[in-house]
């Protein structure tokens, strides 16, 4: 029946489960889904087995940088944007530059001159195609960074012209030598550049911890763990979210009937049997769902501008993941959370217990 809804296939191709299992409590749940997945797959798989096999997904569920390429020659220039394991030729072009003129005479300089003109063309033509790639419509860049790479001088005159934008300039982090152009020399980048496209994820992971740690010690605009951040979000009041990939946790939600009527509460454990305490308080689970996909489906419900993954590879990571729970957010304005409001009722308690001994 799902397939009926599309009368094609979609760009990024068609992602199909069908099939069933049982829950905790016996119940058969049927399974019958497809969708277009956020990146385009990259090959087709088709498997019959006792689980879903869901690891391409979740590969491109992670946040991927969009990094671009331009590789250019003698022969002609090419235009790439690289994102995930995922690559695209953007724009491709040919030229045909005169030689150098090896004969003297009364014509030496002429020649000379036109192909200097006619270098000086592609130069300027490979910075118009440069700025029409790779600047969006909201006049920013639209790549993390920009690799420049070639078998001639090209780069390097592309690199110091003072036509190419300002901005575009900013985003260049590497000139390399390639002895190709075009798809094979876009795998010669990629091979000379892997360590280097992961460390600038990794820096960008650091500025955004960074930043989260300084607010922490200077004004407090922040919120950190499980419950202080999730509070935050109810109020909608975190402008970026921060979760680690290496977050662990069971989000389960939870009614059970009082005499008012239906009490809910929502539960964050390491794992579905850490809520027996619970069940054992007659509560029944309504909903339960791992914690870090929770917050992917619903970071933009509740009002997040921007979600950040960051990996537990990095030291501030590792930092960020055991002393914070992997989880917190950079708030819009302050307002007390619930660690807070702890912190002050047991001040008071404490005076009151000064003044009154018994």
């Amino acid at each position: 029946m799902k397939l009926k809804l599309f009368k094609e296939v979609p760009p990024n191709g068609l992602a199909i489960f069908n099939g069933s299992y049982q829950t905790s409590e016996g119940k058969i749940v049927k399974i019958n889904d497809a969708f277009e997945p956020p990146l385009p797959l990259n090959r087709a798989l088709y498997l019959c087995d006792d689980k879903f096999h869901i690891e391409i997904l979740k590969e491109q569920l992670q946040e991927h940088s969009k990094w671009g390429v331009i590789i250019l020659d003698g022969k002609g220039a090419s235009w790439f944007s690289l994102c995930g394991n995922t690559k695209e030729r953007l724009h491709k072009i040919d030229v045909d530059l005169p030689p150098k003129h090896g004969r003297g005479g009364q014509s030496a300089n002429r020649f000379a001159r036109l192909r200097e003109e006619r270098r000086d063309w592609y130069v300027k033509k490979v910075i118009e195609v440069t700025h029409r790639v790779f600047i969006g419509a909201n006049n920013l860049v639209n790549v993390e960074g920009l690799i420049l790479a070639g078998c001639a001088d090209f780069k390097t005159e592309l690199q110091g012209s003072q036509f190419l934008d300002a901005r575009v300039k900013a985003k260049i982090i590497k000139v390399l030598d390639v002895q190709y152009g075009g798809e094979a020399g876009l795998n010669e980048v990629l091979v000379q550049c892997d360590d280097l496209l992961k460390n600038q994820k990794m820096m960008k992971e650091r500025e955004s911890l960074t930043q989260f740690f300084t607010s922490i010690a200077n004004d407090g605009l922040c919120s950190y763990g499980i419950e202080d951040t999730l509070y935050a979000l109810e109020l909608g009041g975190v402008e970026k979210l921060i979760v680690s990939e290496s977050l662990k946790k069971i989000r389960c939600k939870m009614t059970k009937k009082t005499k008012e009527g239906e009490e809910t509460k929502v539960f964050c454990k390491d794992s579905e049997e850490d809520f027996a305490e619970q069940i054992d308080n007659n509560f029944k689970v309504v909903e339960s769902v791992d914690l870090l996909d929770w917050l992917m489906d619903n970071y933009q419900r509740l009002g997040v501008d921007k979600l950040e993954l960051v990996s537990a590879d990095t030291q501030e990571g590792h930092q960020f993941l055991n002393a914070f729970s992997g989880l917190g957010g950079i708030l819009r304005y302050k307002f007390p959370l619930p660690s807070q409001q702890e912190l002050e009722f047991d001040d008071e308690f404490e005076e009151e217990d000064i003044e009154n001994p018994l």
